[in-house]
């Protein structure tokens, strides 16, 4: 079984508001669990990444999908890293949260202006993998 990561990013439509990203982050864990993908979410300074992580044809035809949804634009696919073991299994879709916490992180990586599709692959999974082990950073509905 190929077992892959893979991140993009992309900007949301006009001013989304924290509803409507909940609305995403919940509709992304019914989707990831029918399909077995796990992963984490950010949504900073309007603009989306995501780490979606599952077996190599479910993670690319769900981003097929995503490129699709007219809740945002400009996706970039920073990546895809095939992988041996799954990284962010307790997840279905964790959802980082704009805490200070995570601000702050978030500032060490990207220190000025928040372009996240000039970054590396590395650089927003290391990113990621840092927010997700935050106390009180992530939101998340730990699956079983």
């Amino acid at each position: 079984m190929s077992i892959i990561q893979l991140i993009y990013c992309s900007k949301g439509i006009n001013k989304l508001t924290e509803e409507n990203i909940e609305s995403i982050w919940l509709n992304s864990i019914i989707k990831n669990t029918m399909h077995s993908i796990q992963g984490i979410l950010l949504f900073h300074d309007n603009q989306f990444i995501q780490l979606l992580e599952g077996k190599k044809n479910d993670v690319k035809a769900l981003y097929e999908n995503i490129i699709k949804d007219e809740r945002h634009y400009d996706v970039t696919l920073i990546g895809t890293q095939n992988i041996e073991k799954e990284e962010f299994k307790k997840w279905a879709m964790g959802y980082i949260l704009n805490n200070s916490m995570s601000l702050k992180v978030i500032k060490k990586y990207f220190p000025s202006d928040f372009i996240p599709e000039k970054a590396s692959f590395l650089e927003i999974k290391t990113l990621l993998q840092e927010i997700s082990e935050i106390k009180d950073g992530i939101a998340s509905i730990i699956l079983p």
